[in-house]
């Protein structure tokens, strides 16, 4: 008993070191799951061990109250915790703790005391106490390994759920059908107790009273049949289950995906995926010989619902499978997850990842690191190159040996995946593709490239500094690398619910609801500058006088938000087009243009300066399109209606680039690359717009697969910036394997 409660103190000690594990929640609960029924089990066994030797004692009474000292203990540490770290949702927290270690122990303890009761021997009962909460552990490790799933639960431990990254995680509604199963296996524990005759000896199971026993085997197979249908319970996943939920297969060259049956153009998808194992298999300078699987969900709530994780895309390097959920074709992070699969042909261990201990404590740093370098894509119009570099002049870069060591977790997500990857790509450059094999082999940087890692930092560092930046660079990086860590927010489950809340706000047009829910974000979270600009803009068409003093508090802030300000004054600008302020919205957008963006916002901007320049009938016409009211944006046909009628007050390329925007929207690749064609003949009035309708021309012959397309891309690389260049590069890599494939 005093080891376990030694062991529930420094479990309390460890989760205090995060913020994210420091207060009741799902990240604590499942820790003290794992330990606490390890030591209760023990503690029980003992219990009913001395229990033979004195038959006066009260063995279930004595376990009861050691169960409850090593649960309360935690839990009364963890509420003290939560005096310093923030609770958001703090009767969410004591259900996960009733719920996870709570019912964890009361099973463990009935385990426990079973074992001492029935088991011969002394050494052997406490050795049978620990079989079933370790059988438990080692069942879920086995169902990672063998099954799709990344969520677990287990009645000793309680609920593991996936990927550390979703931050949006309630108490699910399986957790509950799993507890009330685990009270029928303590109720049949119970009953066998009840049906022991003599505590002076261990019996056998024949010796046990019939009725209870009979009640006892009820009871178990009543849990046995539940379990037998935990997919359906959402209890577990398994590969059949998923398939039969998406509904259709594909097999292609490469790959063998399951897809939503209704998926539009199941070959396209088959391909694209082979070509991206082939991008992969040039960058690594290996090659796959069985094909990657892929699951393409509907959603990330489908996602999370069938194997657990939601937002987050997942890869199993062992089993060959990569997990999305659909978005825009040609799928943007499909080449990040294959990277992972084609790479695990140079990892050791079961998990096939690079790591400690054979892989099996995986370097986060490098297994992100090698798929953010292969898949080195632009993102808002900068290459991770550049964005690192932006990041190195805003002083934010870690020590290296921390990034790719336990810091990963504990950096900014988007920015220990940019540093990483720009890292591992820049090693691959000045070393080779060999090197990067050996990395991940071994394990260790500077032993695979012969070099002191501190002399490649420092090589790294070098490169970065020459590579060139965008004017508004470090005010982007400022905001996009903004806030803290996964292990280090506060209430990021809280803040991730409400964000969706927000979203469904300004989705339904509820501006009033969306200010209440900005409000609710900022009173957690007050640097949040993005929400504050969300904020501005919702009190603005509320015709509020706080919005005033909301835009001020931004301006105020240390370091002043450019990026956020700059979205702040575009609600504003917006607010005053609605209004029919043409002067005043055009003086806005104006100076709009000369405030960080980035590229999507600056040719809006763009579009909209250029119509309030035109005709009053081409304003009203576009209002609806460009700033429609909260709730009320135009349908896909209506915009593409509207678009079509502005060709009535303008002679430029401008209506048809609309227009064929909707149509690439809408999934009209041949229709969107004509119009864009005929967009760029007819002129359109700056050198952003002329580039997008290069792309969206260019990609949509790409999709058809014309032979033009490798000409649009030349020529959109040789117009454009370095990002892209760099995506004009990576298409026309793409053009040249899936030409080699057919």
């Amino acid at each position: 008993m005093r080891l376990a409660v030694a062991a529930a103190v420094l479990s309390s000690a460890a989760l205090s070191l995060s913020s994210l594990t420091a207060i009741h929640g799902v990240e604590s609960a499942l820790v003290l799951g794992v330990v606490l029924p390890l030591f209760a089990t023990v503690v029980a066994a003992c219990i009913a061990l001395r229990a033979r030797d004195d038959p006066q004692r009260s063995p279930g009474t004595e376990a009861a109250w050691a169960g409850l000292v090593l649960w309360t203990i935690p839990f009364v540490l963890l509420a003290i915790g939560a005096l310093r770290v923030r609770n958001c949702a703090p009767l969410e927290g004591v259900a996960f703790m009733l719920l996870g270690p709570g019912a964890g122990v009361a099973l463990a303890l009935v385990t426990g005391l079973l074992a001492g009761s029935l088991v011969p021997g002394r050494a052997l009962a406490i050795v049978l106490s620990l079989v079933p909460p370790l059988l438990g552990i080692v069942l879920s490790v086995a169902d990672f390994l063998q099954t799709p799933a990344v969520f677990f639960y287990g009645h000793y431990f309680g609920y593991f759920a996936g990927s550390i990254y979703d931050e949006l995680i309630h108490l699910p509604s399986s957790l509950w059908v799993l507890r009330a199963i685990t009270a029928a296996l303590i109720g049949s524990g119970l009953l066998l107790l009840r049906g022991t005759t003599d505590r002076g000896r261990p019996l056998a199971l024949s010796e046990l009273r019939r009725g209870p026993l009979a009640a006892a085997i009820a009871l178990v197979t009543l849990c046995a049949a539940a379990h037998g249908r935990g997919e359906s319970l959402g209890l577990r996943a398994s590969h059949a289950y998923i398939a039969a939920a998406l509904g259709a297969e594909v097999k292609s060259e490469r790959c063998e995906l399951f897809v939503p049956r209704e998926l539009a153009d199941k070959a396209r998808f088959g391909r694209d995926c082979d070509v991206r194992v082939r991008q992969m298999e040039h960058f690594f300078g290996l090659r796959r010989r069985e094909p990657v699987r892929v699951y393409l969900f509907r959603s990330a709530a489908e996602k999370r619902a069938l194997m657990g994780a939601g937002k987050t895309n997942i890869a199993k390097p062992w089993r060959g499978e990569i997990y999305l959920q659909q978005e825009s074709f040609p799928h943007p992070i499909m080449g990040h997850e294959i990277a992972h699969i084609v790479v695990a042909a140079a990892g050791r261990g079961p998990l096939r990842v690079t790591g400690q201990l054979g892989g099996l404590w995986p370097n986060l740093g490098l297994v992100e690191g090698m798929a953010v370098a292969a898949d080195f894509r632009s993102a808002s119009g900068m290459t991770p190159d550049q964005w690192a570099r932006a990041t190195l002049e805003l002083d934010r870069i870690p020590p290296l040996a921390q990034l790719l060591g336990a810091g990963f977790l504990a950096t900014h997500k988007r920015l220990a995946y940019v540093l990483s990857g720009s890292f591992i790509r820049h090693l691959r450059d000045t070393h080779g593709r060999q090197v990067l094999r050996a990395i991940y082999m071994g394990g260790d940087v500077a032993l695979a490239a012969g070099t002191p890692l501190a002399e490649l930092e420092l090589a790294w560092h070098a490169h970065l500094r020459a590579v060139p930046l965008p004017s508004e660079a470090l005010a982007l990086a400022q905001q996009r690398f903004s806030g803290a860590s996964i292990l280090s927010a506060v209430c990021p489950h809280r803040v991730a619910e409400l964000r969706r809340r927000l979203a469904g706000d300004l989705a339904a047009g509820d501006d009033r609801l969306a200010a209440d829910s900005c409000r609710a974000i900022l009173a957690l979270d007050p640097d949040r500058a993005t929400t504050r600009a969300t904020l501005v803009g919702t009190l603005s068409r509320l015709r509020d006088p706080s919005a005033v003093g909301e835009l001020t508090r931004l301006q105020d802030s240390k370091p002043r938000p450019k990026a956020a300000l700059a979205t702040a004054r575009h609600e504003l600008a917006d607010e005053l087009f609605r209004r029919g302020d043409v002067g005043s919205a055009l003086t806005a957008y104006d100076a709009l243009l000369e405030a960080p963006q980035e590229p999507n916002v600056r040719r809006l901007l763009e579009v909209k300066r250029m119509i309030l320049q035109g005709s009053s009938g081409g304003q009203a016409l576009m209002a609806d399109l460009l700033v429609p009211q909260p709730g009320r944006r135009a349908p896909g046909a209506v915009a593409t209606h509207l678009a079509r009628e502005l060709r009535a007050e303008r002679s430029d390329g401008l209506p048809h680039y609309l227009e064929a925007r909707q149509l690439y929207f809408g999934g009209e690749h041949a229709r969107a690359a004509n119009l864009m064609a005929v967009a760029r003949a007819r002129g359109l009035a700056t050198a952003a717009l002329r580039q997008e309708a290069l792309r969206v021309e260019a990609l949509c012959r790409t999709i058809l697969d014309e032979p033009t397309a490798g000409r649009l891309w030349r020529m959109f690389g040789r117009e454009g910036t370095q990002a892209q260049q760099m995506l004009a590069e990576e298409f026309l890599q793409r053009i040249r394997i899936a030409r080699g494939l057919r």
